[in-house]
């Protein structure tokens, strides 16, 4: 039986949350923006740094290791520039159902880019952790965020 990462469930459920409106629920609750997309480029920029430093932490990334995880940190940087980048494209207040559709599929399309972007170079810090870390860093790729999504 294949496993579902999560990651993969979240785009559908943000989809099916877009087009099936919570019953009893206010208009403008429904369509309001999400944090990532009221979340400023420094906001962002703190946010992925914080993680950053946490995992590294939690991780215990040896002097040996600092290379590949420069590799790894440089992807999650640039991915989240590149999403905090689309998230300001668009507006969701103003744009028609078909255009959020849209604009979402952009997004969701990026996420999916900057997933498989970031394995290459986790996978090649990954292979040079002890088993400890590499326990850890399960732990930490398994816990799910408020969002629904895997803590990258």
């Amino acid at each position: 039986m294949k496993r579902i990462f999560p990651a993969l469930i979240f785009p559908t459920m943000m989809l099916a949350a877009i087009l099936v409106p919570v019953a009893g629920a206010p208009v403008h609750a429904q369509t309001a923006p999400t944090a990532s997309q009221t979340m400023t480029p420094a906001a962002r920029v703190d946010q992925v740094e914080a993680r950053i430093a946490s995992l590294h932490t939690r991780l215990k990334i040896t002097t040996e290791q600092e290379a590949q995880w420069a590799a790894f940190t440089t992807v999650m940087r640039a991915n989240a520039k590149q999403m905090g980048e689309l998230y300001q494209t668009g507006n969701p207040q103003t744009m028609s159902a078909v255009e959020a559709m849209r604009h979402y599929a952009k997004i969701s399309q990026a996420h999916a880019e900057e997933i498989d972007n970031l394995v290459i170079p986790f996978e090649a810090l990954y292979n040079m952790m002890a088993p400890a870390q590499k326990k850890a860093a399960d732990d930490a790729f398994h816990t799910v965020g408020r969002n629904g999504r895997p803590h990258i």
